[in-house]
């Protein structure tokens, strides 16, 4: 253990006097022999035992380890988390924190199995496409922007030569902010036309539909 170690005392039978079972404490001093326990991180007042309880004790480091998310400030009462696994299963927590930095108790849920989802993110808008350069040389240009989707992970884009018959991929995973130079040119005449089509993608992997460019002639 290390000191401001969150951590959960648990018992085979019933815990010292002054200690509450499922509830996280800190550690505030620790070494060789002995510990002390803290209600909030950075107390200076260690909780005092009043029995020794019943039955075998144990001070668990890991059943107190849980990974961090972004604070929700203000008055917001939802939070999105990302980088969690579709059919597994996740315990959760919260707890308010004042502005002197003071802490209350966990309310947890436990067990939640993560149900992805599937409804489709919204689609880029404003897509537009241009070229820089003269015939056989040509550097697409294309601009749009992204869905506003707070699970927006990229965008893929297309193009095509035979107004839309047949696509082929440019871009597979574009993280951008609504903008696409492509760094090598085309090498086709100057009476080809082409179009360009953009769709979002979310964390999840569902895709929005596809939103098309007007055609332009090189």
């Amino acid at each position: 253990m290390t000191q401001w170690q969150e951590v959960r005392v648990t018992t085979s039978g019933t815990l010292p006097g002054g200690l509450t079972a499922e509830k996280y404490y800190y550690v505030q001093t620790v070494d060789a022999n002995s510990f002390k326990l803290v209600e909030y991180r950075g107390s200076p007042d260690a909780i005092e035992m009043t029995s020794n309880g019943t039955g075998t004790h144990k001070v668990d480091p890991e059943e107190g380890s849980w990974a961090s998310t972004p604070a929700v400030v203000g008055a917001a009462t939802e939070a999105y988390l990302t980088d969690v696994q579709d059919g597994v299963d996740y315990d959760f927590r919260i707890r308010f924190k004042n502005a002197m930095g003071n802490v209350g108790e966990y309310a947890t849920v436990a067990a939640h199995t993560v149900v992805g989802k599937t409804a489709a993110p919204g689609v880029p808008t404003g897509v537009s496409a241009s070229f820089d350069g003269s015939a056989g040389t040509i550097y697409p240009i294309l601009t749009w922007t992204n869905a506003t989707d707070t699970d927006f992970s990229h965008v893929e884009i297309q193009d095509t030569v035979d107004s839309g018959s047949n696509w082929d991929n440019l871009v597979g995973d574009l993280k951008s902010t609504g903008f696409y130079a492509r760094s090598q040119p085309f090498t086709y005449g100057s009476s080809d036309s082409y179009q360009f089509r953009v769709r979002s993608v979310d964390t999840t992997g569902n895709v929005s539909a596809w939103v098309t460019s007007s055609e332009i002639t090189a």
